[in-house]
Parts: C-alpha cells; structure tokens; sequence
C-alpha cells in the first residue's frame, strides 16, 4: 500500500468516527423545556426566576454632592463618589474631568 493511500484511509476513517460520536453525543442531549407548549398555562416570573442586583445607595446617589466636593478633582474617593453620582446630575465638564482622571488617567 502506498503512503498516500493509507493517510487518506486514516483520515475517512478519524472523519467518520467523529461524525458518530457527534451524532450519539447530540441523541444525548435532552430538549429544551417548551414553556409555550400549553397556551392555556400562563407562566408567571418569580423572584426565583430571575435577579436584578440593586446599587447601595450612599449620600451622593440621594442628590447630597458634599462627598464630592471635600475630595480632591481626580482622586480616588472622587472618582468613587462620581461614580455614584446620578446621571442626570453629570455636567459636561464632570464628564470630561471624570474620563481624564478616572478612565484614562495620565501619569
């Protein structure tokens, strides 16, 4: 047998065996649950189902800006304090300040 002959043989024989084990791997595997499959059944969310992870709220997020105004322009407590900062509170020149020093700081 020639040297060709027997790579080509190899490589059906690899291609094959992958293809059966792909498709026992893939009988395996159990469907999806169909939660539409009765429409009479509504299905309601519960808490359970999901969960939206809530921000502790600090002095700056309640509107009182003190916090900001004690800490250094580009310092770290400011930063932290910007950051709880609501966005409607932002001003241009916050934002600026707050990429220059917090996002892209400049050694």
């Amino acid at each position: 047998m020639s040297k060709q002959l027997i790579i080509a043989l190899t490589t059906t024989v690899i291609g094959v065996f992958t293809i059966v084990v792909g498709l026992y791997i893939l009988s395996q595997t159990p469907a999806p649950a169909n939660f539409n499959a009765d429409p009479s059944v509504q299905r309601t969310a519960d808490k359970a189902d999901y969960m939206i992870p809530s921000l502790p709220q600090s002095e700056s997020a309640t509107g009182d800006t003190t916090l900001i105004e004690d800490a250094a322009t580009g310092s770290e407590l400011w930063c932290e304090a910007m950051m709880q900062l609501p966005d409607a509170q932002w001003q241009t020149a916050d934002a600026k300040l707050f990429a220059q020093h917090c996002i892209y700081p400049t050694p």
